[in-house]
Order: structure tokens, then C-alpha cells, then sequence
């Protein structure tokens, strides 16, 4: 009998080994995963080092070269190669390093999420009655709230700043991970591993620990990925409106909402943030994907 609590873990590895030999296998045959891979992988190595890749000074103002255009059109210059904003800064700095902030923004925000949301899920799945139904009104209650507003709405109450817009979306998207993990939990109770680790005395925290946790990571890494692209496009709205990481730091977002205003004689300006988002976004949405073709095999059982 005291072989039977370290089953799960044995299989887990398993099916892990075989989800990386399929997931290799998907990847050089999936289209989506040679494109999003490749982006995410650019786009995390230039927000990594962006302090150190950028071609120029990305605070420093030069009035004399004000809403200068892109290298190949007339008076562009290659040693600012997507031209400048309204103070004469590059625009390629600025975005490599509000690529960092979006970034920045998006992975705390998740990791926030996850803290809050997956303990919430795994007590309310394994604990079900009045627990799981307090948590679960609780979670209908956040779902009532339109997201986007209701991160304005924790923003304005602590006020714009990078740390308060990772609170803030952390905050009101920890709701999914609950409902994602409390569905896992509510089949994984029943089955055979966690009632053969009940008969040789786990305890409960244990058996959530250490047999059910385990068992429901596959379909977090699925959702942590999608989220991260949503998170991205909030915080480019936060900023856009006034509400986000504030000037002088950049960020896509804020860098829209200056080049608003040009968007007539220097399109240039709003044009290329606008092209990191959607770039950064389809990057890890098909990334998202192609870890979900891997992951769940039903997934692949419909694609066929």
C-alpha cells in the first residue's frame, strides 16, 4: 500500500516526457508555433536586454529633431531608424524599452493572479458545500464586472503607477484560474490515486499538495499564456487613457496616446507601438495555442 501515493507523481513525469516528444513533434509541423515562438522568443530577449540594445538615449530630447520620419522616407535619418516623437526622442528605444514595461506588467500581473486565484479553486473544488459556494458567489460577483473597467476602477483607487496596474489586473483576473482549477479539482477528487492516498492516511493538505496540484498545472500554463496577451492589451488601454505607468517611462500604450495627436502629418509615431502590440499579442495568443494542442490531448483529437 505505500506504493500507491507515489503512482501519480511517476505518471505525471510520464505523460510529461511524451507531452514534450509530441509537443517538439507539433512544433516543427505547426505554422502558428514556427511564427509565435520565434516573435515571444524576439520580443522577452529585447525586453530582457533593451537598456542595452537601444540604438539611443530613450529620455533624451532633441527639439531640433522633432516627428523626424522613418529612416527611408525624406530627412529620416538610420541612426534613429522609425523616426522620433514630439520631443525629438527615437521611437525604437522607446519601444524596446516599452516592450520591458508591457512585459514587466503582464508576467507580475499573472504571477498575481495565480497566488490569489489558485489556492482559491483548489479549496473550493476539494472542499465543495458552503466553502465552495461562498467562493463561487464570490467569483459571479467579479464576473459581473466588466474587466477592463473594473481595473480602472482598483487603479484610480490606488493611483496610476506600474506596481498599482499590476495589482490591479492581478486583482480582477485571478477570478479564471479559480473557476479553471476548481473544475479540475471537482473530477480529480473522485479518482482512484486520491482515494488510495486518503486509505494509507494523507492528510488532505497533502493530497491537494502533492496528488491534485500536480494534475492541474497543464491547463494553468495554457491560460497563463493567453491571459499574458490580454494583460498586455489592458495595460496598453490603462496607459493609453491616463491611468497606467506614467511618463517619462514608456510604454506602448502612453506612446499611443502621444502619437494620436500626429497621426496625420507623422503616422509613424502611433503606427509602430500600435505594430508591437498586435505583433507581441499574435506572438503568445498562437504560443498560447500550440501549448494547448500539446497539453490537452482531447485538443488534438479534435484537430485531427
Amino acid at each position: 500500500m505505500s506504493n500507491v501515493g507515489a503512482t501519480p507523481p511517476m505518471v505525471a513525469r510520464g505523460r510529461w516526457r511524451g507531452r514534450l516528444r509530441t509537443g517538439l513533434r507539433l512544433f516543427l509541423t505547426s505554422r502558428a508555433a514556427l511564427t509565435g515562438v520565434p516573435i515571444v522568443f524576439i520580443v522577452v530577449l529585447a525586453a530582457i536586454f533593451a537598456p542595452y540594445i537601444t540604438p539611443n538615449d530613450p529620455f533624451e530630447h532633441h527639439l531640433s529633431r522633432r516627428v523626424e520620419p522613418p529612416f527611408w522616407l525624406n530627412e529620416g535619418s538610420i541612426a534613429r531608424p522609425l523616426g522620433t516623437d514630439q520631443f525629438g526622442r527615437d521611437l525604437l528605444s522607446r519601444i524596446f524599452l516599452g516592450g520591458r514595461a508591457s512585459l514587466i506588467v503582464g508576467v507580475s500581473a499573472v504571477l498575481v493572479a495565480i497566488v490569489i486565484g489558485v489556492p482559491l479553486g483548489l479549496l473550493s473544488g476539494y472542499a465543495r458545500g458552503l466553502v465552495d459556494e461562498s467562493i463561487m458567489a464570490f467569483v459571479d460577483v467579479m464576473l459581473a464586472f466588466p474587466f477592463l473597467l473594473l481595473a480602472m476602477v482598483i487603479v484610480f483607487l490606488l493611483g496610476p503607477s506600474l506596481t498599482n496596474v499590476v495589482i490591479a489586473l492581478g486583482a480582477a483576473g485571478w477570478v479564471t484560474y479559480t473557476r479553471v482549477v476548481r473544475a479540475d479539482v471537482l473530477s480529480l477528487r473522485e479518482r482512484e490515486f486520491v482515494i488510495a492516498a486518503k486509505s494509507i492516511g494523507c492528510n488532505e493538505f497533502r493530497i491537494i499538495l502533492r496528488h491534485i496540484f500536480p494534475q492541474v498545472v497543464t491547463p494553468l500554463i495554457v491560460v497563463a499564456t493567453l491571459q499574458l496577451a490580454g494583460f498586455i492589451v489592458v495595460e496598453a488601454a490603462l496607459s493609453f487613457l491616463g491611468m497606467g505607468i506614467q511618463p517619462p517611462t514608456p510604454t506602448w500604450g502612453n506612446m499611443l496616446a502621444e502619437g494620436r495627436e500626429y497621426m496625420l502629418n507623422a503616422w509613424w509615431y502611433a503606427t509602430f507601438p500600435g505594430l508591437a502590440i498586435m505583433i507581441t499579442v499574435l506572438g503568445f495568443n498562437t504560443v498560447g495555442d500550440w501549448l494547448r494542442d500539446i497539453l490537452d490531448p482531447r485538443s488534438r483529437l479534435r484537430n485531427v
